[in-house]
C-alpha cells in the first residue's frame, strides 16, 4: 500500500509515480502566465490548478466556499493537506482554495514536494483512483491552448478558454 502524502512506488498499477514526474516537468515549463487545471473526468470540483505567473507558481485544491471554508474537507483531509505543505483558506483570500506559492524559479526539490502535495490532495483527498480518471485545461495569457504531457491523461475536449473557441 502506498504511503499517504508520497507518490506511489515505480511500477505501481495506478500510475500516481509517472503522473508526478511528468508534472513536475511540465510545471517546470509552463510558460509566463499559463494556466494548468487538472480535472476529475465527469467532477468538476474535484481538480488542482496552476497559475506561472512573474516570481512564482501558484498551486490550488478545492476548499469550500467562503461562507463554508472547509467545505466538504474532513478534519483528516484537512490534516493530510496541511501536513504535506497546502495552506488553508483564510476570508483575505480571493478564492477558497488551499494553495502552495513556489518561488520561480524553483528547485528540483521544490517541485518534487509540490507535485507529492498534488497527488495528496488528487489521491488520498479527492479520491481519484488514478491519473487515467483525469483530464485537463491548459492555455496561455493569448488564450492559445497547450498540450501537456501527463501519461494517460488527456485534454478535456470540450473546453475551450474563449467561447468563440479561440485556442
Amino acid at each position: 500500500m502506498t504511503e499517504v502524502g508520497t507518490p506511489a512506488p515505480d511500477g505501481a498499477a495506478d500510475g500516481w509515480d509517472g503522473f508526478a514526474r511528468a508534472l513536475g516537468h511540465e510545471l517546470k515549463r509552463l510558460p509566463m502566465e499559463a494556466t494548468l487545471i487538472i480535472i476529475e473526468r465527469g467532477n468538476p470540483l474535484h481538480y488542482a490548478q496552476f497559475f506561472q505567473d512573474k516570481g512564482e507558481l501558484q498551486a490550488e485544491a478545492p476548499g469550500g466556499t467562503f461562507d463554508d471554508p472547509i467545505g466538504s474537507l474532513s478534519m483528516r483531509d484537512r490534516r493530510l493537506l496541511a501536513a504535506v505543505g497546502w495552506r488553508e483558506p483564510t476570508r483575505e483570500d480571493e478564492v477558497p482554495n488551499w494553495t502552495i506559492r513556489l518561488p520561480w524559479p524553483a528547485t528540483t526539490g521544490e517541485y518534487e514536494r509540490l507535485t507529492a502535495a498534488v497527488v495528496t490532495a488528487l489521491r488520498d483527498v479527492q479520491e481519484i483512483p488514478a491519473p487515467a480518471s483525469l483530464v485537463y485545461r491548459s492555455w496561455e495569457l493569448t488564450n492559445r491552448r497547450r498540450a501537456v504531457g501527463l501519461p494517460g491523461v488527456e485534454p478535456d475536449e470540450g473546453y475551450a478558454p474563449e467561447e468563440d473557441g479561440a485556442a
